[in-house]
C-alpha cells in the first residue's frame, strides 16, 4: 500500500506494464490537470473524491466508495479530496492489452461506454476480490512480505504471471458487466466466443493456462466448459484446427508442406506429420497428391510434388 499524500504519487509501471496498488491520500490532497500514457482504472474504497475530466464532463464528476473511474491513456484529469480518501490505482499500457487480443477488446467495450464516466459498484465482497487477487500476484515471494517501495516498480514472480493475468481479466470483466449488464457474464457464453475466435488464432501458441487465463477462469472450468462447447479438448481442437489451416494453405498452392505447417502454428515437423495423419488420416504428401488429381485448375503446376511424405 502506498503512503498517504497530499499530492498525486509519481506511478512507475512493471516491465509487464501491469501495476496494482492501494493509494491513501491526504485531506488535503489536490493535483494539476494531467495525462498518462497508459491506462487506469480508479477505485474509491473509502472517502470521496471529486474528478475534473475537461473532455468528458462540464462539471466535476463525485467519486463515493465503491464507484471506479475509467481513464484511457491521454486522458486529461485532475482530482480533489477534502476529506482523505483510499483508492486503487490500476495502472496499464496499451502494448499490456494489446499481449492478448480478448483482453484488448474487452477494455475497448468498457471505454468506448465509460471513458470518462464513473462506474457504479456493486457490494463490497464482489469489488474487492479482483484487485486483491491481482495486489496479492504481483509481489513475489521474495519481496519481504512488504509493500513495494512508493516510487518502485512492483516484482512478479514468473510462475504467478498467468494467475495476475487472470485475475486483472477477471477484473475487466466484472467492470464490463456492472454498468449496462448487471447479471454475472456466463462464463460458457465467454468460452463460446473463445472458441468462434480460435477460427482464426489457431496459429497462436496457446497453452491451457493461457486460454483459462484469457476467459478469467481456473483451469480446470474452462477445460469443462470447452469440452462442453466443443465435444473435444483444447489440444485436440487446436490440432485439428491447424491440420485444416494446413489443407487451406496447400490447396492455394503458394506454400510448400513444412512451409505451411509453421505458418498454422506446429513447430515441429515430426510431430505436424503424426497429428496430420492421425486427423487426416494420410501423409501430408498423399493428402496433396490427391488434391492435385482431383482439381480442376486450382492448382499450380508442381504443387502436388513438393515435400511428398
Amino acid at each position: 500500500m502506498f503512503a498517504s499524500a497530499a499530492g498525486p504519487l509519481a506511478v512507475t509501471l512493471p516491465e509487464s506494464g501491469l501495476l496494482v496498488a492501494e493509494s491513501r491520500h491526504g485531506p488535503e490532497f489536490s493535483m494539476e490537470l494531467q495525462e498518462h500514457p497508459f491506462h487506469e482504472v480508479l477505485l474509491l474504497l473509502r472517502g470521496r473524491l471529486v474528478a475534473d475530466i475537461p473532455s468528458a464532463e462540464s462539471t466535476p464528476v463525485a467519486l463515493d466508495p465503491g464507484d471506479c473511474l475509467i481513464l484511457p491513456a491521454g486522458t486529461t484529469h485532475r482530482l480533489r479530496d477534502d476529506r482523505g480518501s483510499t483508492l486503487v490505482v490500476v495502472a496499464f499500457t496499451p502494448d499490456f492489452l494489446g499481449q492478448c487480443p480478448m483482453r484488448r477488446e474487452l477494455w475497448q467495450q468498457i471505454v468506448d461506454r465509460s471513458a470518462g464516466a464513473v462506474i457504479r459498484r456493486s457490494s463490497e465482497g464482489e469489488r474487492n476480490a479482483p484487485w486483491r487477487e491481482m495486489i496479492a500476484r504481483q509481489v513475489a515471494p521474495d519481496a519481504g512480505g512488504g509493500a513495494p517501495a512508493r516510487d518502485a516498480p512492483a516484482r512478479v514472480a514468473p510462475a504467478r504471471v498467468v494467475e495476475l493475468h487472470s485475475a486483472f481479466n477477471a477484473f475487466l470483466l466484472q467492470l464490463d458487466r456492472s454498468r449496462d449488464n448487471p447479471h454475472p457474464a456466463d462464463a460458457l457464453e465467454r468460452v463460446s466466443r473463445f472458441v468462434h475466435q480460435l477460427g482464426r488464432r489457431a496459429h497462436e501458441p496457446w497453452t491451457l493456462d493461457s486460454a483459462a487465463a484469457a476467459n478469467a477462469l481456473s483451469r480446470r472450468r474452462f477445460s469443462e466448459l470447452f469440452r462442453q462447447v466443443t465435444g473435444e479438448s483444447l489440444i485436440t481442437h487446436l490440432q485439428r484446427r491447424r491440420v485444416e489451416a494446413v489443407q487451406t494453405l496447400l490447396a492455394g498452392g503458394a506454400y510448400s508442406i513444412a512451409g505451411a505447417a509453421y505458418a498454422s502454428g506446429f513447430e515441429d515437423l515430426a510431430h505436424f506429420y503424426r497429428v496430420f495423419r492421425r486427423h487426416a488420416g494420410i501423409t501430408p504428401g498423399a493428402w496433396l497428391a490427391a488434391a492435385a488429381e482431383d482439381a480442376t485448375g486450382g492448382y499450380p503446376s508442381g504443387a502436388a510434388g513438393r515435400e511428398r511424405g
